[in-house]
């Protein structure tokens, strides 16, 4: 969950103008966003969570479709005592199944031996258990992108206005094809290409300025993937036509002029052969 953006003061930037601006600009980026989220969580497009990470609690927020509706009312409306999801004694602990094909790569692990104290001193037992249990992690976070995968192609989102956070996704998605030229205005090193720690700091907190530059920049590296004649290569044309009218319409002269040469001599070839097939007509 973002927190609600605080207004920069000036007198924070000693002089620095630009940083102040720009200060402004991400202020103003993020305080659109914020009221947004607010109104999708006022018509129930959004709901307020409270999730647990590495025992601390974080609050956060997920879209809500009528589907996942429904289905929170069929649970809530469930004996929850009797579930299968909860058993009938909070304070019951189960034993670990006896199965070697399960899943949590217990079988694999190096075991203690038997003089435990010895065991819980030996670093390299420990560094390998950590090290197993690192791998189940990430194990567990490759099938959830995957299952992921799966389910999206196989649902359909309803047509529901794009949230913030979608919004933010774009430029998530678009941030790659920023040109370098623009970097410093996004406040980047200008000799080298942004580094995903440096991407994902910026794409939530982008003003509607550098949205501007960002999308137009993303247009300009799709468009420009053209080679010949055809409606991708007049889209682009008609694109730059649009920003640069008097330097594109140079460049159509220059060339139009180069064709124009070509042409003619062609076509004085075809009047040449043609007056002499007419010639021949004659004489037979």
């Amino acid at each position: 969950m973002p927190e609600n953006p605080v207004m920069p003061s000036e007198g924070d930037f000693a002089g620095n103008k630009y940083g102040y601006e720009q200060a402004q600009r991400e202020f103003e980026a993020k305080q659109t966003k914020w009221n947004a989220l607010q109104d999708s969580i006022e018509s129930g497009l959004v709901r307020k969570v409270i999730m647990i990470e590495n025992m601390s609690i974080v609050f956060g927020y997920v879209m809500i479709t009528q589907k996942q509706e429904n289905s929170n009312e069929n649970r809530e409306n469930q004996d929850t005592p009797n579930s299968p999801q909860s058993p009938k004694n909070p304070n019951e602990h189960h034993a670990p199944s006896d199965n070697p094909d399960n899943s949590t790569g217990a079988q694999n692990l190096p075991q203690p031996t038997e003089n435990t104290g010895q065991a819980a001193i030996n670093p390299d037992l420990i560094t390998k258990l950590e090290q197993k249990d690192r791998q189940n992690r990430e194990e567990a976070l490759c099938k959830v992108v995957d299952d992921a995968k799966k389910l999206i192609k196989e649902v359909i989102i309803p047509p529901a206005p794009i949230t913030p956070f979608e919004d933010a996704l774009m430029n998530y998605i678009m941030l790659p094809f920023l040109d370098m030229k623009h970097h410093e205005f996004f406040g980047l090193p200008d000799d080298r290409k942004m580094t995903e720690e440096e991407r994902v700091n910026l794409y939530s907190s982008l003003s509607d300025e550098q949205v501007n530059v960002l999308k137009r920049d993303f247009i300009i590296y799709a468009l420009s993937q053209t080679t010949g004649v055809n409606k991708k290569s007049a889209l682009f044309i008609e694109f730059v036509m649009y920003h640069f009218p008097d330097e594109m319409a140079a460049i159509e002269h220059e060339h139009n002029d180069e064709y124009q040469k070509k042409h003619q001599v062609i076509q004085d070839q075809i009047d040449k052969i043609t007056s002499q097939n007419e010639e021949l007509k004659k004489v037979a």
